[in-house]
């Protein structure tokens, strides 16, 4: 949650953008979903649901690609920062959504192809048990834990390109 958070206010700092898009590196839309891509609506909009592939079919799903305004994202504070690694962002990032808008907007069609990749093994069953507790916490606390509170960290820009910026970014504040 906290690279998602920086991503955002980097982006923040640099565009002069309406929308993002939090989009999982190994996953393709066909080209039938790219049109939704910066769609600013009143609500966030989950361009992989549960009908655009077979791996999470379950509705509170809302992870994968994500697009919302960026006044929505300031509303549900971001995504918590207590998370790191693989999982359980996804979830917390839902029931803030869910609390703030009641409402989220998926399409009708299309659909993600995840990219083969070898996988990292999710760490260990402490860290499982970790996520767990972080999601409910993240409950009671989210309008306190996200982007509202993100400490300043110290960063690097190496490249600042049209389509790509490469920021190096001390994170060990973080995990004080």
């Amino acid at each position: 949650g906290a690279l998602l958070n920086l991503g955002f206010i980097i982006v923040k700092q640099l565009r002069s953008c309406l929308v993002v898009v939090f989009h999982d590196v190994d996953l393709k839309p066909d080209p039938t979903l790219v049109r939704f891509y910066g769609l600013a609506l009143n609500a966030p909009f989950h361009i992989n649901g549960p009908r655009q592939q077979k791996k999470y079919t379950f509705s509170h799903y809302f992870g994968g690609i994500v697009s919302m305004s960026i006044p929505q994202y300031e509303s549900i504070n971001g995504h918590p920062s207590g998370f790191w690694g693989w999982g359980g962002e996804d979830d917390a990032l839902f029931f803030r959504v869910a609390e703030m808008y009641r409402r989220i907007y998926r399409p009708e069609y299309g659909r993600v192809t995840e990219v083969r990749h070898r996988r990292t093994t999710h760490t260990s069953v402490m860290a499982k048990d970790f996520t767990k507790l972080n999601q409910v916490v993240d409950v009671y606390n989210w309008r306190y834990d996200g982007i509202s509170n993100f400490p300043n960290v110290s960063m690097e820009y190496v490249r600042n390109e049209p389509n790509l910026v490469w920021v190096r970014a001390d994170l060990n504040i973080l995990l004080k």
